[in-house]
């Protein structure tokens, strides 16, 4: 099941201050679905619910209207071009929909927190516990606790 854009066609619509009408839609469709599934991928956020789009950041919204505008605007990725004896620049990494590294850094703060960590297992050294020798040295081995405690 695809996934719902992170922003209409008609937000972008109004973004772009254009008429977006006949293909246009399709083709903005497209350009919206792949910006909404480059920035789910770099926050790692679905915003969704049960199929269902639930409230998206504004901050997301407008990194999806800049990288979709980006494409929408210049879908070739051209970096330069003059006219007096034609020459242009062609830039290959800008040629296709991609984010800037702060528009990453803003999704970062999306992402789901995890990391590696520690759990303590034991409630550490009790005065109380009894100790037994371990064959062939070692530490100590926690063998139970005295029988006042129970």
């Amino acid at each position: 099941m695809a996934l719902p854009l992170l922003v209409s066609v008609d937000d972008f619509a109004v973004w772009l201050r254009e008429d977006v009408t006949g293909e246009k839609i399709a083709q903005a469709e497209a350009v919206l679905s792949a910006v909404s599934g480059l920035v789910r991928s770099e926050a790692r956020t679905t915003w969704t619910d049960g199929g269902d789009l639930t409230d998206v950041p504004p901050e997301v919204t407008t990194i999806v209207f800049q990288a979709a505008q980006r494409k929408w605007s210049n879908p070739m990725g051209f970096s330069g071009e003059n006219d007096g004896d034609y020459s242009y620049r062609l830039d290959s990494k800008d040629a296709g929909i991609y984010l800037t590294e702060s528009e990453c850094k803003i999704l970062s703060r999306y992402r789901p927190r995890s990391g590696l960590f520690t759990i303590a297992t034991t409630r550490g050294v009790d005065e109380e516990t009894l100790y037994a020798p371990v064959q062939g040295g070692g530490d100590l081995f926690p063998l139970l606790r005295s029988p006042e405690y129970w």
